[in-house]
């Protein structure tokens, strides 16, 4: 990035399951219309907010509802 030694502020959504492993989940967001992308670190999802426009909010709890049901 333009500014490598800058930390930005940020939230982030830490998601892990018992009967899904996270590179799973990755996996079945990045498939997801629109692909949704987030990190991995010690088998939890993390979303990062501040990359998230509010009106996309509601589009990424529907994809984790589907991903959630699909287990």
């Amino acid at each position: 990035g333009a500014l490598p030694g800058e930390r930005i502020p940020t939230r982030l959504i830490s998601l892990h399951s018992e009967k899904i492993n996270a590179e799973e989940i990755a996996a079945r967001l990045r498939s997801n219309t629109p692909p949704i992308f987030a990190r991995i670190e010690q088998d939890h999802i993390l979303l990062d907010m501040r990359t998230v426009y509010d009106e996309e909010v509601d589009m990424i709890s529907v994809a984790l509802e589907k991903i959630a049901f699909r287990s």
